[in-house]
């Protein structure tokens, strides 16, 4: 699945799922991929986050050129493939969410997730044209 596509989808699917809750708009990457830092991996396999990371050569590097530049953290896809798919999940999250109108307005609020404002959000993402 094709990096962009694979991040928007997720978000759409867990902002519904977390539909009704409030965050602190600066937060809401964190939380919605919580989950997948808690447990350590996106996929079920590790031969899934490797397909993933080789067919998605772009935003595998784009995320270790984050991390490097951002924290000085050089994690290697290859080590630790399942480990590094949640970065790049996070990432991907992260710059989208964090490119988002809505969001950005609403910085310094909680912002509680109800139906207009998930399809709001949904919708500014996937207007989003962002290439990796």
């Amino acid at each position: 699945m094709q990096y962009e596509t694979f991040v928007k989808d997720f978000i759409a699917d867990r902002l519904n799922d977390f539909e009704g809750n409030t965050y602190d708009a600066p937060d809401l990457s964190f939380e919605l991929t919580l989950e997948e830092n808690n447990s350590g991996r996106v996929f079920n396999t590790t031969e899934e986050a490797e397909c993933f990371i080789c067919d998605n050569f772009a935003g595998a590097r784009d995320t270790y050129n984050y991390f490097a530049d951002q924290f000085g953290e050089h994690y290697n896809p290859f080590e630790k493939p399942d480990v590094f798919t949640f970065y790049m999940l996070y990432f991907g999250v992260d710059v989208l969410i964090n490119q988002c109108d809505y969001i950005q307005e609403h910085w310094d609020e909680e912002v509680e997730l109800t139906p207009e404002v998930i399809e709001t959000i949904t919708g500014q993402i996937e207007d989003m044209d962002i290439s990796w």
